[in-house]
C-alpha cells in the first residue's frame, strides 16, 4: 500500500416516518504522487481567506469540520467565486479538488474550521 491515498465514506439513515432506511458506502483508492498531509485550524470571516495548503503542490482530498456553532463555512475555488459548498455548524464536508486554490468565508460572524489537505 505505497504511495496510494485510500478514502472511504459511509453515510446511513433511518427515518421511520418517511421510511427511509438505507446506507449508502464508497471506497476509492487513488495513486499518489505527493508526500504531504496540511492540517490546520483556521478562523474565517465574511471576507474570503485561502485555505493553507503549506507545501502541498497538487491538491488531493480535502476533509473541512466546522467547529462554529452558528454559521456556515462557505468553500469556494476563487476569492471573489461562489460558494460551491456550504457546511453548516457542526458540519463536515470531504471531497476532491480539482483546484489547488481554495477559499473559505463565514456565512456570517466568524468561523473556526479544522482544515486537513492531502496532496495527490
Amino acid at each position: 500500500m505505497a504511495n496510494e491515498l485510500n478514502v472511504a465514506v459511509s453515510i446511513s439513515a433511518s427515518n421511520a416516518t418517511t421510511l427511509i432506511n438505507d446506507a449508502v458506502a464508497y471506497q476509492v483508492a487513488q495513486n499518489m504522487a505527493g508526500k504531504y498531509k496540511e492540517e490546520s485550524v483556521q478562523t474565517f470571516t465574511a471576507t474570503p481567506i485561502a485555505f493553507r495548503i503549506g507545501s502541498i503542490t497538487n491538491v488531493g482530498y480535502v476533509v473541512i469540520k466546522n467547529t462554529a456553532a452558528s454559521y456556515n463555512l462557505l468553500v469556494s475555488n476563487g476569492a471573489g467565486g461562489a460558494p460551491v459548498i456550504s457546511i453548516p455548524p457542526g458540519g463536515a464536508c470531504l471531497f476532491s479538488s480539482a483546484t489547488n486554490t481554495l477559499f473559505g468565508a463565514a456565512s456570517a460572524g466568524t468561523v473556526d474550521a479544522v482544515i486537513s489537505v492531502y496532496e495527490a
